[in-house]
């Protein structure tokens, strides 16, 4: 057993999960178990655990949470020391979610683990302009959490197709990229840009600074690009036109690829949820979770009176977190 110190620069909590930031890449070159006493702020916090294992990943060591103190130092540190409640577990099911989380993994394969060419191939019955406009809405969202949450039952791709269709295509864009998660200062800027139908060079450096501001991950986090910050900004000043086009695109997505698969998923992912609800009468949330996820084992329930459970094929074999409302959170 060997003994290390690190000069710790940021510390972040992230569902039970501690990453400590170091302030050199030379620490992280070294492997194995260590035992750590870690200075932060005014506290010493010293991990007890002989057997805890912190696992250098570039300039971040990834520990678990239960490495700070057995007596629930990790707990007091992200909350103020006050005792977690349990959320209550509420469901979702629809295959909506699936709709926008299909195309997320076809744009990003390897980070989902399917093999590139099968994704090109899908994204191939697409002509070159659909390809275009659903690979730009990942500039602007992923899987809006906060829209699918409200569409009606039964929430499945031609629920979203026609909720979408009765929205002005102006307001599309707003709809599904401003989320309870955005920051106000951005959504401000970007409506404005949006009613302009232009935007300036000081467009351009509020929203790089206000994206700094909202994504301070330590000192080796880079800029967002003066490339991807012109694009974003191109989408929401023309965002009438861009709202007629993702439309367009989405259902002939729909009518080539996703209408096929939903009939294929829909079925799996009935039985998912059944099985969730049965294991759910009967074992913790912790438990359920680690269940749910196949392997991601929390120390401490999350934050919030509700956590909101959605069965998804595509996000396999990740688990997607956001929020469907200001109050409820959600996991794919």
């Amino acid at each position: 057993q060997r003994q290390m110190c690190i000069r710790v620069s940021r510390l972040w909590w992230f569902q039970g999960a501690s990453m400590l930031r170091t302030e050199s890449t030379q620490e992280t070159g070294l492997t194995g178990k260590y035992s750590f006493a870690i200075a932060w702020g005014d506290q010493v916090l010293p991990l007890p655990s002989s057997k805890t294992t912190c696992r250098p990943r570039r300039r971040f060591w990834v520990c678990p949470a239960t490495a700070l103190g057995a007596e629930g130092s990790a707990r007091q540190i992200s909350n103020g020391g006050e005792t977690m409640s349990t959320p209550e577990v509420a469901w979702d099911m629809g295959t909506a979610y699936d709709l926008f989380m299909s195309l997320v993994v076809l744009h990003k394969p390897a980070e989902f683990g399917v093999r590139g060419a099968w994704a090109a191939g899908v994204r191939a019955r697409l002509s070159a302009q659909d390809r275009e406009t659903l690979e730009k809405s990942h500039l602007l969202w992923g899987v809006p959490f906060h829209w699918i949450y409200t569409l009606p039952e039964p929430k499945d791709a031609a629920a979203a197709l026609w909720a979408l269709g009765q929205v002005p295509a102006l307001d599309r864009v707003r709809l599904l990229a401003v989320s309870p998660e955005s920051c106000s200062d951005t959504r401000q800027l970007l409506g404005e840009v949006a009613a302009r139908r232009a935007w300036t060079e000081s467009d351009l450096e509020a929203l790089q600074a206000a994206y700094q501001a909202s994504h301070k991950h330590g000192e080796g986090k880079k800029a967002l690009s003066v490339e991807k910050v012109t694009k974003i900004l191109d989408l929401w000043a023309g965002a009438e036109e861009y709202g007629e086009q993702y439309l367009e695109a989405l259902r002939n997505y729909q009518e080539v690829f996703f209408a096929e698969e939903e009939r294929r998923i829909r079925p799996a992912l009935q039985a998912a949820l059944e099985r969730a609800q049965e294991l759910a009468g009967r074992i913790s949330l912790l438990d359920l979770l680690e269940e749910l996820t196949q392997g991601v084992r929390l120390d401490t329930p999350p934050e919030g009176d509700t956590l909101m459970l959605v069965p998804s094929y595509w996000s396999t074999p990740l688990v997607l977190m956001g929020m469907a409302s200001k109050e409820r959170p959600v996991w794919l």
